[in-house]
């Protein structure tokens, strides 16, 4: 079975300033995600998520785009494994190159 989706079926937001999305899935994800906030500080952003479950969860890769369309690998933050209670997890892009990665 293909989850694959067409390109053109995007949501593009942020009006330039680097703050668009998109979203592809590729196959069913192995967690329950509660919540995502992005809070961005001059060059500084902070990515908060919460799951409710995961299922053999290895790790978190974190992305940045300029266009939404291609993604660069900023970073990775350890996944819990396997999970039915809520966990908070956390990433800091400093965007100069220095990454804070933490599972809180």
């Amino acid at each position: 079975m293909n989850f694959s989706q067409s390109g053109n079926n995007i949501f593009l937001g942020g009006g330039g300033d680097g703050w668009a999305s998109a979203y592809r899935p590729l196959g069913p994800l192995p967690v329950g995600l509660l919540s995502f906030t992005a809070t961005k500080y001059k060059s500084v952003s902070l990515l908060n998520w919460r799951t409710s479950q995961e299922i053999n969860s290895s790790h978190f890769d974190v992305e940045r785009s300029g266009d939404a369309l291609l993604f660069t690998k900023i970073g990775s933050v350890a996944g819990a494994g396997n999970s039915s209670v809520p966990i908070d997890y956390s990433f800091t892009d400093n965007r100069s190159g220095r990454m804070d990665r933490r599972k809180i």
